[in-house]
C-alpha cells in the first residue's frame, strides 16, 4: 500500500498537466515567476537567486536551476532533463517521466522516476522517500535521503480464484448471428454528433479562437505532414496508455492520457469546421460571426463525414483521414499554444527564351 502512495504525486500533478484550462506557455516565456508554470516543448531556466510561485510542469523541455533559486511548489518534466545546482530548493515534489535528473540542491518532498537516472551530488538532500521504476541512482559521498529508497516496487498480485467444477453443465445452445443494416439508426447517430460537436465549436470559438486558428492554419498548409504527425500521435499515445494500464498502478494516469487523446481528436474536427464554415460563407457572399461560421462549418463537416462513414467497408477511410488530420494540426502547435511555421518556397526566375 506504502509503494501505491508513492505514484500518487505522478496522477496529481499529469492531472494538471492535461486540464485544458490551465494557462499554458511555449515559446517566448516570460519572466512572470507569481504563478504555477506549464510549458510545451522548450527549456525553462530558473536563474540564480530568483523563485517560483507554483507548480512547475515541463513538457518535453529541459529544466536548468541556477544555484539560489527556489521552487515553492512541485515539479514535474515528462520528456526532458533536469539539472539543479548547488543552493536550488524544491518545495514540493519531484517527478520524471522519461528523462534525467541531476540534483545538487534539496527537494522537500519525495522524488518520483519513472524510465530515467537520477544522480545526487554530494550536496543534495531529498527530505523524502525516493522511487525508481525502470531507472537507475546514483549517490554521491554527502548527500542525503531522510525517507525511504523504492526501486521498482513490485505490482501487487492478483489471486484468481479456480473455476467451480459443474457436476451437470448447462447446454448452451449457440445463437443464430444476424447482420442487420440500420441506415435510419446511423443516420440519426450521425446528426446527433453533428449536433454536439456544433455546440461544442461555438462555445470553443468563444474563448480559443487563436488556437484554433493556428491549428487550422497547420492543417491547410502542411495537411500530408499534419496526418502523418497524426498516425503519429496515435501510434505513441496508444503505446504509452496500454504500458500505463498494464502496470496497474498508473491505470488512473492512462484514463488522462485517453481522455487528452479524445479532446485533441475533437479539437482539431473543431478547427476544420471553422474553415468549412468560413469557405461556406464565402461562397454565400455572407458575412458571418465567428461562432456561427464555427457552428454552421462543424456541423456541415460532420454531418458529411459521418454520412460517408456509414458507407460498409470502406466509409470509415474519410472519417480516418479527417481525424488524423485535424491531431496532426493540434500535435505541430502545442494544442495551439503555438504557430507552426509556414514554409515558403524560393521563387526561381525563369530568363526568357532568347
Amino acid at each position: 500500500m506504502k509503494n501505491n502512495i508513492k505514484f500518487m504525486t505522478i496522477i496529481l500533478l499529469l492531472a494538471l498537466l492535461l486540464a485544458p484550462a490551465m494557462p499554458a506557455s511555449a515559446r517566448g516565456l516570460s519572466r512572470d515567476l507569481s504563478a504555477g508554470r506549464v510549458i510545451f516543448g522548450d527549456d525553462f531556466v530558473l536563474k540564480a537567486g530568483e523563485t517560483l510561485d507554483g507548480d512547475l510542469i515541463v513538457f518535453g523541455g529541459n529544466v536548468t536551476l541556477e544555484a539560489g533559486s527556489k521552487v515553492n511548489g512541485s515539479t514535474a518534466v515528462i520528456g526532458g532533463n533536469i539539472e539543479a545546482f548547488p543552493g536550488v530548493s524544491i518545495d514540493g515534489d519531484l517527478v520524471m517521466i522519461g528523462g534525467n535528473v541531476k540534483m545538487n540542491g534539496e527537494v522537500n518532498g519525495s522524488l518520483v522516476m519513472l524510465g530515467g537516472n537520477a544522480s545526487l551530488g554530494a550536496t543534495a538532500v531529498v527530505n523524502g522517500d525516493i522511487t525508481t521504476m525502470g531507472g537507475n541512482l546514483e549517490r554521491g559521498l554527502g548527500s542525503k535521503v531522510t525517507g525511504e529508497i523504492i526501486n521498482n516496487p513490485t505490482v501487487p498480485s492478483i489471486t484468481i480464484p479456480d473455476r467451480p467444477q459443474l457436476q451437470n453443465p448447462p447446454t448452451i445452445t449457440r445463437p443464430e448471428f444476424n447482420v442487420n443494416f440500420d441506415p435510419l439508426g446511423g443516420l440519426l447517430g450521425v446528426v446527433g454528433r453533428a449536433i454536439l460537436a456544433a455546440l461544442i465549436a461555438v462555445v470553443a470559438s468563444l474563448f480559443l479562437q487563436p488556437q484554433m486558428d493556428r491549428v487550422r492554419d497547420a492543417v491547410i498548409n502542411q495537411p500530408l505532414l499534419a496526418g502523418s504527425f497524426g498516425l503519429l500521435a496515435i501510434v505513441v499515445s496508444v503505446m504509452a496508455i496500454l504500458f500505463m494500464a498494464v502496470t496497474l498502478i498508473l491505470i488512473p494516469v492512462s484514463g488522462l492520457g485517453l481522455a487528452a487523446l479524445l479532446l485533441a481528436w475533437l479539437f482539431g474536427i473543431v478547427a476544420l469546421g471553422q474553415e468549412v464554415g468560413d469557405r461556406l460563407a464565402r461562397r454565400m457572399n455572407q458575412s458571418w460571426t465567428v461562432p456561427l461560421s464555427a457552428g454552421a462549418g462543424t456541423l456541415l463537416l460532420m454531418l458529411v463525414v459521418g454520412v460517408i462513414g456509414l458507407i460498409p467497408c470502406v466509409g470509415w477511410v474519410v472519417p480516418l483521414l479527417v481525424g488524423l488530420a485535424g491531431l496532426g494540426g493540434v500535435t505541430l502547435t502545442y494544442f495551439g499554444s503555438r504557430r507552426y511555421p509556414q514554409v515558403v518556397l524560393p521563387v526561381v526566375e525563369i530568363p526568357p527564351a532568347s
